[in-house]
């Protein structure tokens, strides 16, 4: 699961890090992020962390992402 900010995925700047992580993977993108996240933020990717049986998290952005990753 690949967890940003919505600002950066507007820039298309996430596109880069899927091109090099999705060879034979599917990715999901989270970008319900907000500044200073709130827990809503948190279980939502939380929720479909847990319904995709996701492995991995990798976090793109700033402290905001990073704190919801």
């Amino acid at each position: 699961m690949l967890i940003s900010d919505p600002g950066l995925v507007s820039l298309g700047l996430h596109r880069k890090i899927l091109d090099l992580i999705t060879n034979d993977k599917i990715v999901i993108l989270f970008s319900d992020i907000e500044a200073n996240p709130k827990d809503i933020n948190v279980h939502k990717g939380a929720e479909i962390a847990q319904r995709e049986n996701v492995d991995m998290i990798i976090a793109f952005g700033g402290g905001s992402v990073i704190d919801a990753a």
